[in-house]
């Protein structure tokens, strides 16, 4: 799973990286809506041991960030 965490934490054309604390913020670019929100919904289902992903809606039926926080 550290392997993923390193590719979020180095930012993607779908999302930008902001640092929050001990964690990091992934923001989704307008642009990219749709991969963003997939992203989202992947990280929640996934089976991640080491971190806690706590989205954050964009009032409708996607996500607008996406807060990960290490355990």
């Amino acid at each position: 799973m550290a392997r993923i965490m390193d590719r979020l934490r180095a930012g993607s054309p779908v999302f930008a990286v902001e640092r929050s604390g001990a964690g990091y913020v992934l923001v989704g670019r307008p642009d990219h809506r749709k991969e963003f929100n997939e992203l989202v919904r992947d990280l929640i289902n996934s089976d991640l041991d080491d971190c806690v992903i706590l989205p954050v809606t964009d009032g409708g039926l996607g996500y607008e960030r996406a807060n990960i926080l290490p355990c």
